[in-house]
């Protein structure tokens, strides 16, 4: 689930998922050759990140920061919800059903 889902009871109520919001660090930049150098160390280290249109956000860890401050990035510690990318193998419309 996600948010802004809606579920619907079997007695016709509807139910609002909201994301909470957590301690998260953001990283914003015009330069995609930055965010995508990011989001290599971030995956290598097998870290949930949440992506959006110049920024990359994951739960916030000291030594995460650290390393993109080292790549020329500036780490902003916020409470945001955070909604991690599902993965490539978690999608709805994959399956191994033969063709």
């Amino acid at each position: 689930m996600r948010g802004g889902d809606r579920l619907v009871s079997e007695a016709g109520g509807i139910v609002h998922v909201v994301a909470a919001c957590e301690r998260v660090s953001t990283v914003a930049s015009h330069d995609p050759q930055a965010l995508a150098k990011a989001a290599y160390h971030l995956g290598n280290r097998h870290v949930s990140v949440q992506i959006g249109s110049g920024w990359i956000r994951y739960l916030q860890d000291h030594v995460l920061d650290g390393m993109l401050r080292e790549l020329g990035l500036e780490p902003e510690e916020e409470r945001a919800p955070f909604e991690p990318e599902t993965g490539a193998y978690n999608s709805h419309s994959h399956s191994h059903a033969p063709a």
